[in-house]
C-alpha cells in the first residue's frame, strides 16, 4: 500500500505520483460498497521502497512496482531514550483516548501495552491512530522505531493541542 501524493489525490484514476515509502499489508476486512468499489482495512507487516514502477498496461486494474524491503534501525545503546520515549508516547496515548473516547479510558492503561516490544508498540498506534494520511506517511517514513516514536510524540502532542484549542467538552478534562 503506498499513498498519493496530496495535490495528485484529484488525478487517481490516472495513476498518479505516490510516496516512494510503502508498507506491505494483509487484507484483514473488506466490505463491497455499492457501487462497486471496497473498503479495505490492512494489518502493515513491513515497510518498502519503490525503486521503479513499469508502466501499466491499459487491461491491468492495479499497479505494481519493484521493491527494496526496509527494515527499522534499533540500536541497542538507545535503550534509555527508547524507554523514556515509549512511557511519553504511552502516556499521550492515555490523554488522547481520554478526551476523544472518554468512555473507552479506563480500558487503557500503561500495563495495556506491556507484552508489545518497542517496535510493534510504536507501529501498532501509527495504524490505530486516525491521523491525516500525510502525518501517517511521515511516521511511516522514519528509518528507526526511537524516530516513529519521536514523531508519534509531535503528532499526539499536536492533535491533543488542536482538541485543547477547540474547547470540545472533553479536551476540558485535560486542564
Amino acid at each position: 500500500m503506498v499513498t498519493v501524493l496530496p495535490e495528485h489525490v484529484s488525478h487517481i484514476e490516472r495513476d498518479p505520483p505516490v510516496f516512494v515509502i510503502g508498507c506491505e499489508g494483509k487484507i484483514v476486512s473488506s466490505e463491497r460498497l455499492p457501487n462497486g468499489r471496497y473498503n479495505i482495512v490492512l494489518l502493515g507487516t513491513r515497510r518498502f521502497r519503490i525503486c521503479a514502477e513499469p508502466p501499466r498496461p491499459s487491461a491491468r486494474l492495479y499497479r505494481i512496482a519493484q521493491v527494496e524491503r526496509l527494515d527499522d534501525s534499533n540500536d541497542p545503546a538507545d535503550a534509555s531514550r527508547l524507554h523514556a520515549l515509549r512511557s511519553r508516547v504511552s502516556e499521550l496515548f492515555i490523554d488522547l483516548v481520554s478526551v476523544v473516547a472518554p468512555t473507552r479510558a479506563p480500558e487503557i492503561s500503561p500495563s495495556f501495552f506491556a507484552g508489545m516490544d518497542d517496535t510493534r508498540f510504536a507501529n501498532t498506534l501509527c495504524q490505530v491512530l486516525d491521523l491525516p494520511a500525510v502525518e501517517k506517511q511521515g511516521l511511516l517514513e522514519a528509518n528507526s522505531i526511537p524516530e516513529r516514536l519521536e514523531r508519534l510524540s509531535v503528532a499526539l502532542q499536536f492533535r491533543l493541542a488542536e482538541l485543547t484549542w477547540r474547547g470540545t467538552p472533553q479536551a476540558k478534562k485535560l486542564h
